[in-house]
């Protein structure tokens, strides 16, 4: 495979822009689904304090 990659080297350059692509929309997706679970957390503290 290594040597696969090194004979096409363009393989490279369109697989790391797609990688980079769905890494970054998971770490997104990942921060949302996070945030809310915080505020959904905070709202439920605020709410038994009053």
């Amino acid at each position: 495979t290594n040597k696969a990659l090194m004979l096409n080297p363009s393989v490279l350059k369109i697989v790391k822009p797609e990688f980079l692509n769905l890494a970054f929309l998971i770490g997104i997706i990942f921060l949302l689904c996070y945030s809310k679970m915080y505020e959904s957390d905070i709202t439920e503290r605020w709410r038994e304090e009053k």
